[in-house]
């Protein structure tokens, strides 16, 4: 009996009255921001939001429920209790860690009746590693940053220049991202992706590609970003929507060239020159939501329309 399987027979907690069908949502991470975006704008949307994460925080939009972590062996059951439990139509995963687990379980959550926007897992895993989204991307021809994985003083690395960029092949929110003016000692090995660093603006697209390849996207938002929490690295403090079509162009390139579905946060860079590269590609909602509703809306559309993902 799966994990979801083995939740279905769990009592579901009715419904309140004052919630129209369809719009029980549940959110996880909402302790980061891209979690409290979500919630935020699926509250005033009208939704009944359920929000969860591994540590108990402030939840001022609707119930709590603490999550264990993905690597942990009851994840699926625990999740799918919950979903069961709050009678939830809606999985809204913001945590990028959980991505790849998700998209394993889409399509048991869409036969229960839960939607669920995520990519293929193949899609799914690509992003979750870096390095691998670097590969794919090259590959198909889509502008990415001069990029190596090894020792800082292996030949590959040393040949991207200075300024360098180290960041993990797996992490999120601008963690252990630093930008080095000389190559750093520490030997890492290939759990650093570095980077030739780009000195241009830096952009945050929102994107919700169409349901079918080919297809043009639901909703596309440029936002540059003003200031970086790090400074020249990091999340962004503040944003302002902008007319990039190259910028636009290339983000639904990088989508089409891995086939990812779902909402996309795609972080990317000019160089020196003005060209824009793809520096990252979470699958996920980002923390910058509220700065684009049309890709919220776009989503509430397909899900009260009955598309599962």
């Amino acid at each position: 009996m799966t994990a979801l399987r083995q939740i279905a027979c769990a009592p579901a907690v009715p419904e309140p009255a004052a919630v129209p069908c369809g719009r029980r949502v549940l959110v996880t991470g909402v302790g980061g921001p891209a979690g409290r975006a979500a919630s935020a704008a699926l509250a005033r949307a009208g939704y009944s939001v359920i929000g969860c994460d591994m540590r108990r925080v402030p939840f001022p939009f609707g119930e709590f429920e603490t999550a264990l972590p993905v690597s942990d062996p009851n994840y699926a059951a625990q999740l799918g209790a919950m979903l069961s439990n709050h009678a939830v139509d809606w999985l809204v995963p913001t945590v990028a860690e959980e991505i790849a687990s998700v998209a394993m379980l889409a399509d048991d959550l869409r036969r229960s009746g839960v939607a669920v926007f995520v990519p293929e897992p193949a899609g799914a895993a690509i992003c979750a590693d870096k390095w691998h989204t670097v590969e794919r991307l090259r590959a198909a021809g889509i502008a990415v940053p001069a990029s190596a994985i090894g020792a800082p003083d292996c030949p590959e690395v040393a040949e991207l220049g200075l300024p360098l960029l180290g960041k993990p092949r797996i992490g999120r929110g601008g963690r252990g991202v630093t930008v080095y003016d000389r190559l750093p000692e520490a030997a890492p090995g290939d759990a650093t992706l570095w980077q030739q660093f780009l000195p241009g603006a830096e952009y945050i697209v929102a994107l919700l590609p169409g349901r079918a390849e080919g297809e043009m996207p639901l909703a596309v938002a440029v936002l540059e970003k003003l200031a970086l929490r790090e400074g020249l690295t990091g999340n962004a403090l503040s944003v302002r929507r902008v007319t990039a079509p190259d910028v636009a162009r290339l983000a639904v390139s990088a989508a089409s060239a891995l086939a990812l579905k779902g909402p996309l946060d795609v972080d990317i860079r000019r160089d020196r020159e003005g060209k824009p590269y793809i520096l990252e590609i979470n699958p996920r909602v980002g923390a910058r939501l509220l700065d684009a509703p049309e890709l919220i809306a776009e989503m509430i559309a397909l899900q009260q329309g009955g598309w599962p993902g």
